[in-house]
């Protein structure tokens, strides 16, 4: 069971009492590691603990510290598509994709491409 699937499980139970479980999760490295999810329905929080090496750490802080990035490559525009940096330039190129050069490299505002993919997914919806 994954961390998500266990949140879904203890906020399935509106009227049980806290619940706690243990769960493996899969890391980077060989090594398992656990983390715990409890759940208090009067309260309504959920505490997560995570064990984790001191290089998923600094993985960790480096991605949420990277996250809050104003100003993105295309190359993390295409990881947070799930595309190529080539196909990002290509559709900023041809101004599908709101972006800027900047010495001759894309760059793109987050929340301006935020605002494009939400506006891009509910045309997909629809």
């Amino acid at each position: 069971m994954n961390l998500v699937d266990a949140i879904r499980k203890t906020s399935s139970h509106h009227h049980a009492p806290a619940v706690t479980e243990t769960i493996t999760a899969e890391a980077h490295d060989a090594h398992a590691h656990h983390k715990e999810v409890s759940m208090s329905h009067s309260q309504h929080f959920v505490r997560i603990e995570l064990f984790l090496s001191p290089d998923q750490i600094q993985h960790l802080l480096k991605d949420s510290i990277g996250a809050q990035r104003t100003i993105m490559t295309s190359h993390e525009v295409a990881q947070l598509l799930r595309t190529t940096s080539k196909n990002v330039e290509h559709l900023a190129e041809e101004g599908k994709l709101p972006g800027f050069l900047l010495e001759n490299a894309w760059r793109f505002n987050r929340e301006t491409i935020d605002e494009w993919l939400a506006a891009h997914s509910q045309h997909k919806a629809a």
